[in-house]
């Protein structure tokens, strides 16, 4: 993003009316540089109301004379459609001249069109061209990004190296990204020897900084003993971090955490309510984690607080089946087949005499009734 046109960057102090009217004069004589700072204040409403197709008019004006960033700025609202009508092929166009002047918000947009293929045919040699010449001046970002390139592309040994020294630099001037990135090398031994504890290092300095997965993955360091010794206790504290933060992985552990009493006080009620709020993202995943609960005879609540709960016995267990049904329907209805996918081989009796599922044949359509053959 235009680091002139970041929203969250902060905002300047009002521009005095008299100093709009002198830029106003400047620009209407034809400078280039007043013609841009005039479009950047219409652009922000800094000391005149905001006024993005004014801005875009006066972004025009001095891109037209050569200024790279007016041109930067012109070619995101081509864009994003700010001020004038969207318009990849414009878009392109003048990033392309910012960039080629060394403009490192220009750089970016175009190392990011050919690293993702946006609108423009993919190409991570292209990508890595454009993100080179911004990273080699220092821009965290795309240093970051170009080590991303080299990982992908993966033409031989040596994109590796690149790839693990690009991330290396990011990851030293504080880049959460590239700390997390060289943490996974580090624990998988891809383009670096495989090092436990150098991981550990680098997801807990992106963990520290808020990154929920980075806190997430530490969390999984301290709960399996993963280049630290083994503390049930901090891996629920970094479980919890990442689950504030919405993650779901860590919502799901941390439940497992309380459910079994691993790192914390066993509190089936807390336990409970972490899987609550995982299950609001309604993912895959959480279908599968319902159904191991229920299934394996798991209560999180007393029977008579859970409505509509019908109790049946299989494996020798109690189990609490309604809320696993109602999982596995939704997993149904995305044509998901997890229930012959976890019962398959394992449990025959659960599976054909329990209750049976009209939607595990080919010719019937998800969302059918539940027919009770036990």
């Amino acid at each position: 993003m235009n680091e002139n046109l970041n929203p969250n960057k902060n905002e300047q102090p009002e521009v005095p009316e008299e100093t709009i009217a002198e830029l106003t004069q400047k620009a209407e004589s034809g400078d280039a540089e007043a013609q841009w700072r005039l479009g950047e204040r219409c652009f922000k409403g800094q000391g005149v109301k905001r006024d993005p197709v004014r801005a875009v008019e006066w972004f025009r004006k001095a891109a037209e004379q050569g200024n790279a960033e007016a041109q930067a700025q012109l070619g995101s609202c081509y864009y994003c459609g700010n001020g004038v009508k969207r318009n990849s092929d414009k878009a392109i166009e003048w990033n392309r001249k910012a960039a080629r002047q060394g403009n490192l918000t220009a750089l970016q947009f175009m190392g990011r069109l050919y690293m993702n293929g946006f609108v423009i045919e993919k190409n991570l040699t292209k990508a890595i061209r454009w993100f080179l010449k911004a990273a080699t001046r220092g821009d965290t970002q795309c240093q970051n990004f170009l080590a991303s390139c080299y990982a992908e592309r993966n033409h031989g040994p040596q994109d590796r190296v690149q790839a693990i020294k690009w991330y290396r630099r990011a990851a030293k001037k504080g880049f959460i990204q590239a700390q997390r990135a060289l943490g996974k090398c580090y624990a998988t031994g891809d383009g670096v020897e495989k090092d436990l504890a150098k991981a550990v290092k680098w997801f807990r300095k992106a963990a520290v900084q808020g990154d929920d997965l980075s806190q997430f993955y530490l969390g999984n360091c301290y709960a399996k003993g993963i280049g630290v010794e083994r503390d049930p206790v901090k891996a629920v504290k970094w479980y919890l971090e990442a689950a504030k933060r919405e993650f779901i992985s860590a919502q799901i552990a941390l439940s497992w955490c309380y459910r079994l009493g691993k790192g914390v006080k066993k509190d089936p009620v807390k336990a409970w309510e972490w899987y609550l709020r995982a299950q609001k993202w309604e993912n895959d995943g959480i279908q599968i984690f319902v159904e191991e609960w229920y299934q394996n005879g798991q209560e999180v609540m007393p029977f008579e607080e859970l409505p509509g709960v019908t109790r049946l016995y299989g494996r020798g267990v109690k189990t609490v089946l309604a809320h696993s049904i109602e999982w596995y329907r939704r997993a149904a209805e995305q044509g998901i087949d997890w229930l012959a996918l976890r019962t398959k081989g394992r449990n025959k009796k659960y599976r054909t005499k329990v209750v049976k599922w009209k939607w595990w044949t080919d010719a019937t359509a998800p969302g059918d009734e539940i027919e009770d053959s036990g």
